[in-house]
């Protein structure tokens, strides 16, 4: 397998595969000599259509610190009393008619508080001032749930491999 033999080659890079059943891809994959690194994430997909274009107002305590660079948006949110934290944070990028949602992520002292939903609404909110159809993201297992209480679908499993490291 030439997928295989490039990991091995070059130990840093990773592959992402996605497939509805993942048992036999899985099996191939160690069969050829990688890795699992992880295999309990999904493709998750929602239309954006149906989402708020008003970008939301932070919960009281906390400020949105924004970031815009084209077709890409970086969304952070910070205690008011020390910007230096950021409790949640995520980026979206606009894509041939995708908002591709990428590293969303709420610190753990700042969980169960609303404020991965409220970076998810800010990022649909950015993502709508361009011509998107669709949403994509890859969603954790922490993650999951409350992407599909925001209106996301599963698509299918996502399995990360790696070549086998030397000892």
């Amino acid at each position: 397998m030439a997928v295989a033999e490039t990991l091995h080659k070059h130990p840093k890079r990773r592959l992402t595969a996605f497939a509805n059943e993942i048992s036999s891809l899985i099996e191939a994959a160690q069969a050829a000599g990688l890795n699992v690194v992880n295999s309990d994430e999904v493709l998750m997909v929602t239309e954006m259509s149906g989402h708020d274009v008003e970008e939301p107002r932070p919960t009281e305590g906390f400020a949105f610190q924004i970031e815009r660079d084209n077709t890409h948006a970086y969304v952070s949110i910070h205690p008011v009393e020390d910007a230096e934290v950021v409790a949640a944070s995520g980026h979206v990028s606009a894509v041939e008619g995708y908002a591709i949602f990428d590293r969303i992520i709420t610190a753990p002292d700042f969980r169960r508080r609303g404020l991965g939903s409220l970076i998810m609404r800010a990022l649909v909110s950015l993502a709508l001032e361009h011509d998107v159809e669709e949403g994509l993201l890859i969603a954790s297992v922490d993650g999951q749930q409350l992407y599909q209480s925001l209106g996301w679908t599963n698509l299918g499993n996502v399995v990360l491999f790696e070549g086998k490291q030397d000892a």
